[in-house]
């Protein structure tokens, strides 16, 4: 083993907004915390979604955190010190089907029930949030509490608050290996050298896997690519975040006023990153035949990028039984940035107290062991379903 050339009490692997937010949550509790980023903060997940907190058809599971999260990202600007573009815009589910909008009116009213505010919407109350909404939709569930944020401003703010605190982020910095003595972890190897702590977060996202695989621990995360097209700016086309039941166009309109247009469901197609004409020219297609007046947006770049999917599209959240001192927060399957605040603070309580800020069992890696949390994850209505980013055969 080389000599170890540095030391933490806690080091993070992955620069998104996952790792970013808990290293300013461990770093303001007074933690020496080094971040390993292989390329540079928000390059990959956190910086390549559209910026939906959503609170809209979240699972059991998820839903308390997104509600936490939908708080701290309220308070974030004021917190952190950088702007991060959040605005509670809400949540506007539309569809052209009858038999899917018989199904708002129970989720509506689930919805209320936990404590959201949440509405079915005619096309006349549609078109006072999104006036150029095509005649054809039939009805939208709205949930007023969602919001938006810009994020790779939002992922930087946190990196950039935690280094404040005395972070050390290291980009280009790639985790080789995560180094165990005696059946503990004791640090990460890097290309510049070893770094040696007691504790060490393996927040990699989609590329998490590849460091657990030695210490014969199978993290089933796979990449499910996404494509998104940005317009030039407009004047207002939707207040809330949109999206369609069907084909399951969406998109929402940033502080600046350009459209971040996507199209589900993600594909699963390894690391490919090319952007495809074909998905353009459906992203484009189903856009102008949901609001009409987009035909005359003008589209001025596009990018793709991953989720990181589990086989339920919920995370991996766990203190690692085989190899204490070692967790894993990742897998959250296009979620993690919404709950990004929230997950910090979870990790943070987690790591320093032992105890984390919501209940995290059903988050568990054992789970997939069996065939029991399988049943428990799936969705129990049609229109709960677009809550799944892998959700298909809708219409």
């Amino acid at each position: 083993m080389k000599a170890k050339t540095d030391t933490a009490d806690v080091i993070i692997i992955g620069g998104g907004i996952v790792g970013c937010s808990t290293a300013y949550n461990l770093a303001r509790r007074g933690a020496r915390v080094v971040v390993l980023e292989k390329e540079d903060v928000a390059q990959e997940a956190s910086g390549r979604n559209r910026g939906n907190v959503r609170l809209q058809l979240r699972s059991r599971l998820e839903l308390p955190i997104a509600m936490e999260a939908v708080r701290l990202w309220e308070s974030a600007d004021e917190e952190l010190g950088l702007p991060t573009e959040f605005r509670k815009v809400g949540n506007l589910l539309v569809t052209y089907h009858d038999n899917i909008a018989e199904g708002f009116g129970k989720e509506a009213e689930r919805h209320r029930d936990l404590g959201l505010d949440a509405h079915v919407l005619s096309l006349d109350q549609i078109r006072e949030l999104v006036p150029g909404i095509s005649q054809d939709i039939v009805s939208g569930f709205l949930t007023t509490d969602d919001g938006h944020v810009n994020p790779q401003k939002a992922t930087w703010a946190f990196a950039t608050a935690a280094r404040r605190l005395g972070a050390d982020f290291r980009t280009g910095t790639r985790a080789n290996e995560l180094l165990v003595e005696n059946g503990h972890i004791v640090g990460v190897r890097t290309e510049g050298g070893d770094i040696s702590a007691p504790v060490v977060l393996n927040a990699g996202g989609v590329r998490a896997p590849e460091l657990m695989k030695p210490l014969g621990i199978d993290l089933p995360i796979s990449p499910a690519k996404h494509q998104i097209l940005v317009t030039a700016r407009m004047p207002l086309v939707t207040k809330p975040y949109l999206r369609c039941a069907g084909p399951r166009v969406s998109f929402g309109q940033t502080a600046d006023g350009t459209l971040l247009l996507g199209m589900g469901p993600a594909q699963s197609v390894g690391f490919d990153t090319s952007i495809s004409r074909a998905h353009i020219a459906n992203i484009m297609r189903e856009t102008i035949r949901l609001v009409p007046p987009l035909a005359a947006a003008r589209v001025v770049r596009a990018w793709t990028g991953w989720f990181e999917m589990t086989p339920d599209d919920h995370p991996i959240i766990e203190p690692v039984e085989s190899v204490p001192g070692l967790y894993v927060s990742a897998g959250f399957s296009g979620h993690g940035f919404a709950l990004g605040p929230a997950i910090g603070r979870l990790m943070a309580s987690l790591i320093l107290d032992g105890t984390p800020t919501h209940p995290i069992d059903g988050f568990a890696l054992s789970r997939f062991q069996g065939e029991k949390a399988k049943v428990e994850h799936e969705p129990d209505s049609l229109v709960a379903r677009l809550g799944r980013l892998t959700a298909e055969g809708l219409h």
